[in-house]
């Protein structure tokens, strides 16, 4: 028996009396197919290494739209957003192609910071929706203040351009006070002689003459226009105007007092103002004249004392019949007479603000 051999015996007799290895009172026996230690760091080495490198993120369809962020879904927490949607005007890039609201015409807003429905003009941004707090208008002088925008009510060299017009002065107030003075103070009441007017034709002699007419305003108003410096004027009146008319010839001798009363007529056109360099207002109007009704439906003709009598009314019914109109003549002779005090009254309102003093720099 070799030496090898019986070492082996020996060794397992000794096993065979303590039934474990090492010295006495060692307890730190290893059962039979009990891995230990480094079974526990294998497991759980092994687990945590499979688990990270088998879950790919990027290759999870979180937004349930068919698209993956490796499939270059752009948003994958939105379904609506991905490589096959279609672009809509939104700010956002809904299809991934790395622009965003293409081929929609965009248009420029503006902040309205204080609410006031104008916008700053210093803060922008081009969008094809209108951007939560812009609007389409750059109006505003001051965005800070939501009393500042334009249309809102000026006072008077308060150190601030309320209606955003570039001055501290209400030229809407001021104006519409010199309309009122030319109208109610000097036109209003007042009498205007009126050319005369030829009325005859090639059958017989006709002429107004003595034309006076006599104004009655009814109402005048000033209303502000985009330009700052620019009104629309309208001015409500009643006319009544008189004269002596004489005809000849086909119809008869006729001396006539002609009256018609009560035509309403209305002035329209605007008043635009020139600010010089030294702050004079130089104002520039341009009023014309409207009949509202027909005046030969209102005249009244009556003999004139000491002249050949009077029968155009019963003249002109007779002649109606036969298609002619006799008194027609009294339409185009108040027209004229429209025509000239819409003159008058320009001038007026041209005196108003040079010595009135109704508007400042005056």
């Amino acid at each position: 028996m070799s030496v090898r051999v019986l070492t082996f015996l020996a060794i397992a007799a000794m096993a065979g009396c303590d039934g474990k290895f090492g010295a006495e009172g060692d307890s730190a026996s290893i059962a039979i197919g009990d891995s230990g230690v480094n079974s526990d760091l294998d497991s759980d080495a092994d687990t945590d290494a499979d688990t990270d490198a088998d879950a790919d993120a990027d290759n999870t369809d979180d937004d349930g739209d068919g698209w993956t962020e490796n499939e270059d879904d752009c948003d994958d927490d939105d379904p609506d957003v991905n490589p096959g949607a279609d672009e809509v005007c939104n700010s956002i890039d809904d299809n991934c192609d790395g622009r965003i609201d293409e081929d929609f015409p965009t248009s420029m807003w503006y902040e309205d910071y204080d609410e006031d429905g104008f916008g700053d003009p210093d803060v922008d941004e081009a969008s094809c929706d209108q951007p939560e707090g812009y609007v389409a208008n750059d109006l505003d002088c001051d965005d800070l203040d939501d009393d500042v925008y334009p249309g809102a009510d000026e006072d008077t060299d308060d150190g601030e351009d309320s209606n955003c017009d570039g001055y501290d002065t209400s030229f809407e107030e001021c104006s519409q006070d010199a309309v009122e003075a030319a109208m109610d103070d000097w036109v209003d009441g007042w009498t205007y002689s009126v050319s005369d007017y030829d009325c005859g034709t090639f059958l017989y002699g006709c002429l107004v003459e003595d034309q006076w007419m006599y104004v009655d305003v009814v109402d005048s108003e000033v209303s502000p226009t985009e330009d700052p410096l620019t009104f629309d004027v309208v001015i409500s009146a009643q006319l009544d105007v008189v004269g002596y008319v004489e005809t000849s010839g086909l119809i008869g001798e006729n001396n006539c007092d002609m009256d018609a009363s009560g035509i309403d007529v209305v002035y329209t056109g605007t008043l635009s103002l020139d600010i010089e360099s030294d702050g004079e207002v130089d104002p520039n109007p341009n009023i014309t004249g409207t009949l509202l009704d027909t005046p030969s439906m209102f005249v009244d003709f009556t003999d004139t004392p000491g002249g050949e009598g009077c029968d155009l009314e019963i003249l002109d019914l007779l002649a109606s019949f036969a298609g002619f109109d006799l008194t027609g003549f009294v339409d185009d002779a108040a027209a004229e007479a429209v025509d000239d005090l819409a003159d008058d009254i320009e001038d007026e309102i041209e005196w108003q603000y040079e010595w009135g003093g109704h508007c400042p720099g005056e």
